[in-house]
């Protein structure tokens, strides 16, 4: 088995307490102010600020609540949000794209728009680097009403485009293009089992938005793992990485522990390579929490059904 392994190109990132990698929900804090000096970068792009964590804008205090489900606010905020949808191609869609990208040497260009002047790390060394630390302290100050409200994206429940695809893009196609029977029923059952369980309407998109999220967390696991295969390897490798992934289970169950696989880290590929230094030959194919199953947790009571032997196998000879 380990020379079978060792040629389907299996790499492993080990995630301790909840490190979530900049996913869009609720956000674990970085401390850019844990490094020496601010001209090292904390995170892959990104120079410490100004401010210690504990001098930051306390964005809780000046943003209020979400609206409410059902509220005429709500209901404002999405048909604004559908009118911008009716933008996507358009001129506006390709400067809002533009602009939400914070990444310099590119978001100096919204500046240098302003300014009628070009900022650069050679003709404005100081402007260039106050930018970046400026722009670090104002994200930091988001992360207090981020994690207090944990309100859901929109596009996480309607499931339409957004102007930063590229941030969000799953490197390889976990489902069917176009889902057909019986496995579209199937899928939809196991879907609604589980919401029925956990009290959530068909029309409750806040709730089931916010269940979703609860992948980024590891579903409260103390320990997530991350799966990465290299590029090169086709569909026989990931044939042995299937098994691969269920030794691994086995293996914790042997143990005392529980796991639970996660393809839902698949289209944050970009940002995990950033956060967990990965080669650029490496793939993220999944996630897995990994600890102990809370048996007083309504979820873990789900059974979903099997389809019987008889349908998708057959048996030959005596």
């Amino acid at each position: 088995m380990r020379s079978c392994l060792s040629n389907s190109g299996v790499r492993l990132s080990l995630v301790l307490g909840f490190l979530l990698v900049g996913l869009p929900a609720t956000c674990a804090e970085p401390t850019p102010q844990s490094k020496a000096s601010a001209g090292a970068e904390f995170i892959p792009g990104f120079l410490p600020g100004y401010l210690a964590t504990k001098e930051l804008p306390n964005s809780l205090a000046l943003l209020p609540p979400p609206p409410a489900a059902g509220s005429a606010a709500l209901a404002l905020d999405e048909e604004l949000s559908r009118r911008s949808l009716a933008l996507r191609d358009t001129p506006r869609w390709v400067l809002a794209t533009s602009d939400a990208d914070l990444h310099f040497p590119h978001a100096a260009s919204t500046f240098s728009c302003a300014l009628n002047a070009p900022i650069t790390e050679v003709h404005t060394p100081r402007l260039y680097r106050l930018l970046r630390r400026t722009l670090t302290d104002f994200g930091l100050s988001t992360y207090a009403a981020k994690n207090h409200y944990n309100r859901p994206r929109p596009f996480l429940w309607n499931k339409a485009p957004i102007c930063t695809p590229a941030e969000h893009k799953d490197e390889y196609d976990y489902y069917p293009k176009e889902w057909v029977s019986p496995y579209i029923e199937r899928r939809r059952k196991v879907g609604w089992d589980l919401y029925g369980l956990l009290g959530i309407g068909k029309a409750d998109r806040d709730r089931m938005a916010q269940q979703h999220q609860r992948n980024y967390t590891f579903f409260g696991a103390p320990v997530g793992l991350i799966f990465t295969v290299d590029r090169i390897m086709q569909q026989g490798s990931w044939l042995d990485y299937g098994m691969f992934l269920q030794s691994v289970m086995v293996a914790a169950r042997a143990r005392g522990l529980h796991t639970c696989p996660q393809a839902a880290f698949t289209q944050f590929h970009k940002v995990i390579a950033e956060e967990l230094s990965l080669r650029p030959d490496q793939m993220v194919v999944c996630g897995m929490a990994l600890g102990y199953a809370d048996p007083s947790a309504i979820e873990n009571t789900l059974v979903t059904d099997r389809a019987p032997v008889a349908e998708f196998a057959k048996f030959y000879g005596s």
